[in-house]
């Protein structure tokens, strides 16, 4: 991974997300941001999906760890939206920048 972990909060408690007809309350307690490269468990049972991610540490002399960062369990279709964010987010990154359209 190239640069420093970004991390800044962009969403933040007081504010609001509008999900369908019901406006949601942002409440942070304040999670740290955790870096994750390895998934280590990806399954789905009685209509939830179970992901469960971790951050791979090696220093070369101890025996590699898959340090388990966070455990996500969600419906069916909060699953298919996060899989259409993630290729959204994914496409954008692997577009090349058009420097035609620079200053």
């Amino acid at each position: 991974m190239s640069g420093k972990l970004d991390r800044r909060v962009t969403i933040t408690s007081g504010r609001q997300i509008g999900i369908g007809d019901d406006n949601f309350d942002i409440r942070d307690s304040g999670v740290p941001v955790t870096f994750a490269d390895i998934i280590v468990e990806a399954r789905q049972l009685n209509g939830l999906v179970y992901l469960s991610l971790a951050a791979g540490i090696t220093d070369g002399k101890d025996p590699a760890i898959a340090d388990v960062t966070n455990r996500m369990r969600m419906s069916l279709s909060t699953a298919q939206f996060v899989h259409n964010v993630l290729g959204t987010l994914i496409k954008e990154a692997l577009t090349p920048v058009d420097l035609s359209k620079a200053n």
